[in-house]
């Protein structure tokens, strides 16, 4: 088994990831993300009001826990991240971690109503994936999500039609290995694989559990 390049650290109201080295990041994280290398990862519990400026919110929020600014990146969701779901495969070389919450789920081109609900799904990849290779394995873990949102019955409920996401959905994808010699990720290959299946499971995980507890109505 390989030694793992990152802690996590879990709290209440969020979870850090932090790398041994940067990793190479892709991630559509409303707080510092985008392409480029991160030192830290934060999924961050948010009030259902919340409506402040994400950068100079999520800054002080960092200066009040003494967490590095630079090179941090933060995804934020009104669902209780304490009840995140988490894999990590046998040899280390994969890791996701996800949050979810549904009530804002939508049909595409429905703009839904005011309700807490985001999937926020993080994968650490050690594994030495092409730029391109890594946007086909984002490919593949969106699709796999939305696969599981209609296998598992979740609609829109302002229109009834089936959703494949929330409205305020992300996914991150971290890079820890430094060579670039995998050119494919996508749900055929080894890897691609293993992720795809494992973010389908984790979501229709979740959307059992609201749609068996009443979060969620179908």
């Amino acid at each position: 088994m390989k030694k793992s390049k990152f802690s996590l650290v879990e709290r209440t109201e969020f979870y850090m990831i932090h790398f041994q080295e940067p990793a190479r990041m892709f991630s559509s994280a409303p707080f510092k993300g985008g392409t480029g290398t991160c030192s830290t990862f934060i999924n961050r519990h948010v009030d259902i009001d919340y409506n402040h400026d994400v950068e100079s919110e999520c800054t002080r929020f960092l200066r009040e826990y003494m967490i590095e600014e630079s090179d941090t990146t933060i995804t934020l969701t009104a669902a209780d991240v304490s009840k995140r779901k988490i894999f990590l495969n046998e040899d280390s070389t994969i890791f996701i971690i996800a949050t979810s919450g549904l009530n804002n789920a939508l049909s595409v081109g429905s703009i839904g109503y005011h309700s807490a609900g985001t999937i926020n799904i993080a994968v650490v990849a050690d594994i030495p994936l092409s730029d391109s290779a890594a946007i086909n394995l984002i490919q593949s873990s969106v699709e796999a999500k939305s696969q599981a949102m209609n296998d598992a019955g979740v609609r829109d409920m302002t229109t009834g039609d089936p959703s494949p996401g929330t409205s305020t959905d992300s996914i991150s994808l971290f890079i820890t290995d430094h060579g670039k010699s995998e050119k494919f990720a996508g749900r055929i290959t080894p890897h691609g694989r293993i992720i795809s299946m494992e973010i389908y499971r984790m979501v229709v995980s979740f959307a059992k559990e609201e749609l068996e507890n009443g979060k969620h109505h179908r």
